[in-house]
């Protein structure tokens, strides 16, 4: 794993309350996946906005319901 200083220093306050290792790893991929899937999400929104620009700009899509 490798960690910022922020996510060490956010590890290390987790240690300090009470937090075991594998609670504190579980907790940290949990963050690295959320993340992930995350940011996913938001290319695939852009792709379709893009998309529907493009559907727009060349005519194909309009305001007016047919």
């Amino acid at each position: 794993m490798k960690m910022t200083s922020d996510e060490r220093k956010e590890m290390e306050k987790l240690r300090m309350i009470g937090f075991t290792e594998r609670t504190i790893a579980r907790l940290y991929r949990m963050r690295q996946t959320y993340g992930q899937d995350k940011m996913d999400q938001i290319a695939l929104d852009q792709r379709h906005l893009e998309f529907a620009r493009w559907l727009v700009q060349t005519g194909r899509l309009s305001e007016q319901i047919i």
